[in-house]
This record gives structure tokens, C-alpha cells and sequence, in this order.
């Protein structure tokens, strides 16, 4: 998606009124979102003739979430919606759902109440009656507040005390429960919200790489490959043969150098 020019034209009170250079601008605009700004998210509505500002209804987003830990045999569109409808009205499910190409998680896009608690998870009754977590993760959300579970604060400036938001959230897991499947309901005695209610679509891309050290002790050379399996980086060192066994081989780390060792 390449976007041209966006111009900002006016500001009333919190509303901004953006004019894209194109309609296929406009279109992507609308539907790739939700966008942020310095961690704020920007809720964008197209323009209607003969609607004043403060009518427009800025209550929901369409935002694309992740559904986590599902075991494969539960991984399939119809699940993802039903679990989808917990959270609000389901747009559409990702293509690598639809055709069951992503074995990490389901995805679907919601129109959720944006002004509400979001939802953490779910707990999944399997066929052998096992309860199954499946954690909830929202894309393109940066700040949400860990002790009330809404969109656009961090903990630190939540405006509700401990019973308002207890309050807040029990209110809206009872509103997801009424939907009309029975085999959905939420967990209890576990912490509501971490840091996985955040997700990225390239998830792989956002991981803390690990390195695995091995050194060969027989080669006449030094070699160093890398590889990726399964998200793991593996780096060979393999000693150079040149430096006798009393000298210092310089492209091994000194072990007394701390913490801050460097490769070459």
C-alpha cells in the first residue's frame, strides 16, 4: 500500500478533517487502519453531506486481532468467528484463516466498542471437557492501560479507581457472555491484562533473536554461518589454527571483559 499526499485542512475542537489525494488513498486510509500517533490511535469516519461533526459516531474501531493457543483441529474460520463475535461485529477473517495456512493463530477483524474494556481471552471447553486459554491480541493498539483495560491511557493516568474499573471490565465480560454460544465464557483468578493483549502481525520480526555459540576446536579456518530454524539464529565461531594454543586468539571474546563482550 503506498499512500500520496495527505493534507490536513481544518481542526474543530478534537476532530481533524483530512483530505487524501486520491479515492483509492481514502479507501486505505479507511480500511488499513487503525492508524496512531505517538502511540494515540486515530479513529478516521469518510465524510457525510449534511452531518454535523459531533454526530459522527467515533465509539468503535475496526482493529484486527489475534487468537492464540487454539489447538490445529479448532483453528478454522467458523471458530474464529465465534470467538470474533465475542468482542464485537466481525468484519472479515484473514485470508491465512479462511484457507488455514497460519498454524499460530487465528485472525479476525472486529468493529470493537473502542470506549470499553477489551476483552483479554477466552476460555475454550475442548470435546474432553479440558478448558483451553486463548489469548486475545490486539494489532496496532499501543496504549492500553493494564488496570482498566481501555484503549488510550497507560496505568499511570487511569481514570478510574479500583472498584470503578473492576466494575468496568465485569460489565463488559458479562456483555460478551451473552452472545449465543455456550461454550465460551472468561477465566477467573488470572491476571486479565498483560502485555500479549498487544500484537504484531509479523510477529516473528519482533522477537529478541537468540544466539547459540559453538566453537570447533579442529579446523584450519575460521568459518561463521548463520542460519533460522524455527526462530532461532545459530552462529558458528570456529578457531583459527594460526594461534598457537599459548596466544590469545583474537576473534575469541575475553572472558574478563564483562558482560559487553563483541564478536567479529
Amino acid at each position: 500500500m503506498a499512500l500520496g499526499a495527505v493534507t490536513v485542512l481544518k481542526r474543530a475542537g478534537p476532530y481533524y478533517i483530512l483530505k487524501p489525494t486520491t479515492l483509492v488513498d481514502r479507501d486505505d486510509l479507511l480500511h488499513a487502519g487503525p492508524w496512531n500517533i505517538h502511540g494515540a490511535l486515530l479513529l478516521l469516519r469518510p465524510w457525510l453531506p449534511d452531518v454535523p461533526l459531533h454526530h459522527l459516531d467515533f465509539s468503535t474501531a475496526d482493529m484486527w486481532v489475534q487468537m492464540h493457543s487454539a489447538p490445529l483441529e479448532y483453528m478454522t474460520p467458523a471458530m474464529a468467528a465465534r470467538l470474533g463475535s465475542l468482542l464485537g461485529t466481525v468484519i472479515s477473517i484473514d485470508r491465512g484463516t479462511i484457507l488455514q495456512q497460519n498454524m499460530e493463530y487465528m485472525r479476525v477483524r472486529v468493529q470493537i466498542p473502542i470506549r470499553k474494556p477489551l476483552i483479554p481471552g477466552a476460555l475454550l471447553r475442548a470435546e474432553n471437557g479440558n478448558p483451553i486459554w486463548i489469548q486475545f491480541g490486539y494489532e496496532r493498539v499501543f496504549k492500553v492501560c493494564y488496570h482498566c483495560g481501555c484503549v488510550g491511557h497507560l496505568n499511570h493516568r487511569c481514570p478510574y479507581s479500583f472498584h470503578q474499573a473492576g466494575l468496568t471490565i465485569r460489565n463488559r465480560i458479562h456483555e460478551a457472555a451473552y452472545v449465543p454460544d455456550g461454550a465460551f465464557w472468561i477465566a477467573e483468578g488470572r491476571p486479565l491484562y498483560t502485555r500479549a493483549i498487544k500484537a504484531y502481525k509479523n510477529s516473528n520480526h519482533n522477537r529478541t533473536t537468540r544466539l547459540e555459540i559453538l566453537w570447533a576446536q579442529d579446523e584450519q579456518r575460521r568459518v561463521i554461518e548463520t542460519e533460522n530454524s524455527q526462530g532461532i539464529r545459530t552462529i558458528y565461531f570456529v578457531r583459527n589454527q594460526e594461534f598457537s594454543s599459548s596466544e590469545d586468539d583474537p576473534t575469541e571474546p575475553s572472558m574478563d571483559e564483562g558482560d559487553d563482550n563483541h564478536f567479529p
